[in-house]
């Protein structure tokens, strides 16, 4: 919000990815991301290896924690989800 802001008081119009792709919703993205499992952990560690054709090298920057940062299933969660795959799910 307060980037669109600023580009509204300097006379410029804000555009969505100005306003939605910033460094502190990447590192709120991040944060959640890295407490997730499965699919969506996964897309945000295929976003962190994006070249510069999707995210800004900024964003892409501060995804990359996704790949060594991303918080271990507590062990108690790891046994059910390993006791329900070996049961046959």
């Amino acid at each position: 919000m307060a980037g669109g802001l600023r580009h509204l008081a300097a006379g410029k119009r804000p555009g969505l990815p100005n306003l939605l792709l910033t460094p502190s919703n990447a590192l709120r993205l991040t944060e959640g991301l890295s407490h997730m499992r499965g699919a969506a952990l996964k897309l945000g560690q295929m976003l962190s290896m994006d070249t510069g054709r999707v995210l800004s090298p900024q964003l892409t920057s501060i995804l990359v924690s996704l790949l060594d940062d991303a918080k271990h299933m507590p062990p108690k969660q790891l046994q059910a989800v390993l006791n329900e795959e070996w049961r046959g799910g």
